[in-house]
């Protein structure tokens, strides 16, 4: 009769290290970037992908449609109702729409 291994129960492994090396679940959603972008405004369009967006990327201002490059490597993939999602060296990561300011100095009426 042909030995087999003990059966081991899937745990997670002690230490508080673990959550460093371990490669993180795929969950399906676009990473935030990390690259140094600010978004200053933009036309919006409909469809919402025919959008133009003007973003502060380090130094320089660009306005940017879908499809065209920010920077080598870089390319402005798609304009949704998410925010900005660019193709980083072949990684899909977002810039999130930033947040809608609270309106101010209107009184109401009657």
């Amino acid at each position: 009769q042909p030995a087999t291994a003990p059966a081991v129960a899937d745990k997670p492994l002690p230490g508080l290290m673990v959550g460093h090396w371990q490669v993180p679940v795929d969950d399906g959603a676009i990473a935030i970037t990390r690259l140094p972008l600010q978004y200053l405004g933009g036309l919006k369009a409909q469809p919402l992908a025919s959008s133009v967006v003007v973003l502060r990327y380090g130094e320089q201002v660009r306005t940017l449609a879908r499809g065209q490059r920010l920077a080598p490597g870089i390319v402005l993939q798609d304009i949704d109702s998410d925010g900005l999602i660019f193709n980083n060296q072949g990684r899909r990561e977002r810039l999130p729409w930033p947040p809608r300011p609270a309106v101010t100095g209107f009184k109401r009426q009657g």
